[in-house]
């Protein structure tokens, strides 16, 4: 019987520990035909020799800068494809995977109608029964003057697990299953989005093809969630490559019921940062509202995947 390979995708920048520690989990995974692609985005203090060194059944590819998760994701995939493998996973390194992960992917890839790309419940770590994502759905909140994407329901893991796969808009980044034919049909990662939003464009562009995003939620994975991008990085970049998306994937009607909430939240950040927001109702920082702000000007201006030196400033600053 051939069984399928799977090659599992993961970045490393400057995250050794919980790198360490996600690879440590996958030596649990009871699948009997997969490889690990570890990509290093330039890490310092030779992370990626260490990581070979401990871990000699990973492939390491050593980058010699941070090429962001979109096109150090897309180097590990063209290696993968042009190795002739069946289905790739992507994979954040700050999570732990359930042993039995590839197997229950890879069983309901071949049953659900028009597959496209598969998501395992996450759930939270060190919390573990919380779910941190198990739909993607857009929304708009008035009451909040939100327009973005939901993640959850605010379900525990025991709610949902003995449910059948279901729709998702998207497949989450974090835990992202597709097959090597479809990726040769649909492309990769667009490197515009650097990281954010990235797995919702391309999994945007193949509904558009015909597939699905489905939810398993047989299937799991622990997430150390905000472990990853510093928090201002992860502020800018949400909000231009928000922008990005709707601007691309937004029906008319999505698009007339979220644009006044967006507007309202930016005329918000504007007077915060010119100081008209008392201090008691200011729920985020100046410096916040400032890296928000940019975010929207670098849109405008087609800004996009890595910052240039003038945001740098803004969002690390210290």
């Amino acid at each position: 019987m051939n069984i399928p390979r799977v090659d599992i995708v993961i970045l490393n920048w400057n995250g050794i520990q919980d790198t360490r520690e996600c690879l440590q989990s996958l030596r649990s995974l009871t699948y009997p035909n997969y490889r690990i692609r570890l990509v290093d985005n330039g890490s310092a203090n030779s992370e990626a020799d260490i990581l070979e060194k401990e871990f000699p059944e990973a492939d390491v590819i050593k980058l010699d800068t941070n090429t962001g998760f979109c096109l150090g994701n897309n180097i590990g995939m063209q290696m993968a494809l042009g190795e002739g493998t069946d289905f790739i996973m992507l994979l954040n390194n700050d999570t732990l995977v359930s042993s039995d992960l590839l197997e229950q992917l890879v069983n309901q890839f071949g049953k659900l109608k028009n597959t496209g790309a598969l998501s395992p419940a996450i759930l939270h770590y060190p919390e573990k029964e919380k779910v941190w994502f198990s739909i993607a759905k857009w929304e708009t909140r008035w009451n909040r003057g939100e327009a973005q994407f939901r993640l959850s329901y605010d379900e525990t893991y025991d709610q949902i697990k003995g449910k059948q796969p279901y729709e998702t808009e998207f497949a989450c980044g974090c835990c992202l299953f597709t097959s090597a034919e479809l990726l040769r049909k649909a492309g990769l990662l667009d490197e515009k989005f650097f990281i954010f939003y990235d797995e919702a464009d391309w999994c945007a562009r193949i509904r558009h093809l015909g597939y699905i995003s489905y939810i398993v939620p047989s299937a799991y994975i622990y997430h150390k969630v905000g472990s990853g991008t510093p928090s201002l990085v992860a502020t800018y970049l949400s909000v231009r490559n928000r922008l990005l998306f709707m601007s691309r994937h937004l029906s008319f009607g999505q698009k007339l019921r979220s644009w006044p909430c967006i507007l309202k939240d930016l005329a918000w950040h504007w007077l915060n940062v010119l100081g008209f927001i008392p201090r008691k109702k200011q729920f985020l920082s100046k410096q916040t509202s400032r890296a928000i702000l940019r975010g929207w000007k670098d849109y405008y201006l087609r800004r996009f995947g890595k910052w240039n030196e003038s945001t740098a400033k803004i969002i690390f600053k210290k």
